[in-house]
Protein backbone atom coordinates (compact mmCIF):
# COMPACT_ATOMS: atom_id res chain seq x y z
CA UNK A 1 0.00 0.00 0.00
CA UNK A 2 3.21 2.43 0.72
CA UNK A 3 3.99 1.57 -2.73
CA UNK A 4 1.06 2.37 -4.69
CA UNK A 5 0.70 5.82 -2.76
CA UNK A 6 4.76 6.61 -3.12
CA UNK A 7 4.20 5.91 -6.90
CA UNK A 8 1.00 7.82 -7.25
CA UNK A 9 2.61 11.32 -4.95
CA UNK A 10 5.52 10.72 -7.45
CA UNK A 11 3.71 10.60 -10.67
CA UNK A 12 1.61 13.65 -9.83
CA UNK A 13 4.68 15.63 -8.62
CA UNK A 14 6.43 14.33 -12.03
CA UNK A 15 3.71 15.72 -14.06
CA UNK A 16 3.14 18.88 -11.73
CA UNK A 17 6.66 19.83 -12.68
CA UNK A 18 5.67 20.16 -15.97
CA UNK A 19 3.39 22.21 -15.70
CA UNK A 20 4.00 25.65 -17.51
CA UNK A 21 2.51 28.26 -15.24
CA UNK A 22 2.56 28.19 -11.31
CA UNK A 23 -0.46 29.62 -9.63
CA UNK A 24 0.04 31.33 -6.29
CA UNK A 25 -3.45 31.93 -5.13
CA UNK A 26 -1.84 34.53 -2.59
CA UNK A 27 -0.47 37.12 -5.38
CA UNK A 28 -2.40 39.05 -7.11
CA UNK A 29 -3.53 38.57 -10.45
CA UNK A 30 -2.69 40.36 -13.65
CA UNK A 31 -4.89 42.12 -16.39
CA UNK A 32 -6.08 39.36 -18.66
CA UNK A 33 -8.54 40.83 -20.71
CA UNK A 34 -7.19 44.54 -22.40
CA UNK A 35 -9.80 47.01 -23.51
CA UNK A 36 -10.18 48.34 -26.68
CA UNK A 37 -9.11 52.07 -27.45
CA UNK A 38 -12.18 53.87 -27.93
CA UNK A 39 -11.65 56.24 -31.32
CA UNK A 40 -12.21 59.46 -31.09
CA UNK A 41 -15.80 60.90 -32.98
CA UNK A 42 -15.17 63.77 -34.96
CA UNK A 43 -18.72 66.00 -35.16
CA UNK A 44 -19.33 67.11 -38.66
CA UNK A 45 -21.32 70.18 -39.50
CA UNK A 46 -24.87 69.50 -40.25
CA UNK A 47 -26.45 71.78 -43.53
CA UNK A 48 -29.28 72.96 -42.46
CA UNK A 49 -32.28 72.74 -45.85
CA UNK A 50 -34.49 75.69 -45.23
CA UNK A 51 -37.75 75.47 -47.10
CA UNK A 52 -39.75 78.85 -47.95
CA UNK A 53 -43.80 77.42 -47.83
CA UNK A 54 -45.09 81.36 -47.60
CA UNK A 55 -44.69 84.65 -47.44
CA UNK A 56 -47.28 86.68 -45.46
CA UNK A 57 -46.65 90.73 -44.90
CA UNK A 58 -43.76 91.03 -43.18
CA UNK A 59 -43.64 87.33 -42.27
CA UNK A 60 -42.19 84.30 -43.96
CA UNK A 61 -43.02 80.82 -43.01
CA UNK A 62 -39.98 78.68 -43.00
CA UNK A 63 -39.84 75.08 -42.28
CA UNK A 64 -43.22 75.00 -40.90
CA UNK A 65 -42.32 78.17 -38.68
CA UNK A 66 -43.41 81.98 -39.12
CA UNK A 67 -40.78 84.28 -38.70
CA UNK A 68 -41.07 87.85 -38.31
CA UNK A 69 -38.38 89.98 -39.58
CA UNK A 70 -35.52 90.27 -37.24
CA UNK A 71 -36.59 86.40 -35.92
CA UNK A 72 -34.16 83.53 -35.65
CA UNK A 73 -34.29 80.04 -37.14
CA UNK A 74 -31.63 77.51 -36.42
CA UNK A 75 -29.23 79.79 -36.08
CA UNK A 76 -30.20 82.37 -39.29
CA UNK A 77 -31.87 85.92 -38.56
CA UNK A 78 -33.93 86.64 -40.96
CA UNK A 79 -32.90 90.25 -42.31
CA UNK A 80 -34.65 90.83 -45.91
CA UNK A 81 -37.99 89.43 -47.45
CA UNK A 82 -38.51 89.96 -51.02
CA UNK A 83 -41.37 89.20 -53.60
CA UNK A 84 -40.23 85.43 -53.90
CA UNK A 85 -37.48 84.86 -51.53
CA UNK A 86 -36.11 86.06 -48.14
CA UNK A 87 -32.88 86.86 -46.93
CA UNK A 88 -31.07 84.96 -43.72
CA UNK A 89 -27.92 85.92 -42.31
CA UNK A 90 -25.32 84.35 -39.73
CA UNK A 91 -22.66 86.24 -39.27
CA UNK A 92 -20.76 86.92 -42.73
CA UNK A 93 -22.90 84.26 -43.88
CA UNK A 94 -25.81 85.07 -45.89
CA UNK A 95 -28.18 82.96 -47.55
CA UNK A 96 -31.30 83.44 -49.80
CA UNK A 97 -34.15 81.16 -49.63
CA UNK A 98 -36.70 81.16 -52.69
CA UNK A 99 -39.80 79.32 -53.20
CA UNK A 100 -39.43 76.16 -55.66
CA UNK A 101 -41.24 76.92 -58.71
CA UNK A 102 -44.32 74.05 -57.78
CA UNK A 103 -44.85 75.60 -54.76
CA UNK A 104 -45.20 79.36 -56.35
CA UNK A 105 -49.17 80.08 -56.08
CA UNK A 106 -49.87 82.72 -58.34
CA UNK A 107 -53.26 85.04 -57.15
CA UNK A 108 -55.03 87.32 -59.42
CA UNK A 109 -57.74 89.73 -58.22
CA UNK A 110 -61.01 90.36 -60.29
Amino acid sequence: MKKIFLAVAAISYIFALDLPVAYDPFQKASVIIKHAQTKKIIPTKRKIAFSLQAILNDKAFINGRLIPIGGEIAGYKLIFIGKNYVVLKKGKRRKVVSFRKKDILKMERQ
